[in-house]
């Protein structure tokens, strides 16, 4: 009989993971249709990269993980287990 586990994890958030580059750095993503504005997402090879905050000359891009700084709760029960 197994019975069901819950484990917690936490991701940390890193402020280092936190940049901010010129805007005219990022024209291909407006060339490719992308707004440059708060809480859009620029996909790219490595994942994705959420503008954070944006003015006339520069973006803040946010390149943590989308659950970083979360609590997560998994709650595991084993199916079957092969010997």
């Amino acid at each position: 009989t197994f019975n069901s586990k819950i484990y917690n994890l936490k991701l940390e958030y890193d402020e280092k993971n936190v940049q901010t580059v010129k805007k005219s750095d990022l024209k291909s993503f407006e060339d490719a249709w992308y707004k440059l504005v708060a809480w859009t997402k620029l996909p790219t090879q490595y994942g994705e990269l959420l503008i954070k905050s944006v003015t006339d000359s520069e973006v803040v891009l946010d390149i943590n993980p989308p659950l970083a700084g979360k609590n997560l709760t998994f709650e595991i029960e084993m199916v079957k287990f092969d010997n």
